[in-house]
């Protein structure tokens, strides 16, 4: 170990070490970043909409569970929310209020119904969705679009 080659050797494995720790931690926080940055674009915003249209094509079995939210606060009824019947009639979900951490949505629902049966929320309604629930809406109807200034879904 008190060869100069051996300690000329070490000293190279141990700069390759750090150098490759560096790079990796470097990639690491670009990959964070790159990650934080993107879900608060893909977020939805207030005043985003998204559109049923009896044109677009939605799969079955997307259906998510919203809070009808009573007008006198309080706790109201879960109702459905079903892309597929949705569409048929036609309509909008536009979003009012967003929580502070972003998992939580008040919408205001207009169209035709919503799902069929007593589930249905009706021809208007304000609505709390979880922010799980708002994205499978959004990805039921084919993801994000602009129109307008603002994002139509």
């Amino acid at each position: 170990m008190n060869d100069p080659r051996d300690r000329a050797a070490m000293a190279a494995t141990l700069e390759s070490v750090v150098t490759a720790i560096i790079v990796v931690l470097m990639i690491a926080s670009t990959i964070s970043l790159l990650a934080m940055l993107t879900s608060a674009v893909a977020s939805p915003r207030i005043g985003d909409m998204l559109l049923f249209k009896s044109s677009t094509a939605v799969g079955a079995g997307n259906v998510v569970s919203a809070a009808l939210k009573p007008p006198s606060g309080g706790t109201g009824r879960h109702c459905d929310l079903d892309p597929a019947i949705m569409t048929q009639g036609g309509g909008s979900i536009v979003i009012e209020k967003r929580s502070v951490n972003g998992d939580r949505y008040l919408v205001h629902w207009a169209g035709s119904r919503t799902a069929l049966g007593l589930q249905d929320c009706g021809r208007s309604a304000e609505l709390r969705l979880s922010g799980s629930a708002l994205r499978s809406l959004i990805n039921a109807l084919g993801g994000r679009g602009i129109a307008g200034g603002g994002n139509v879904f």
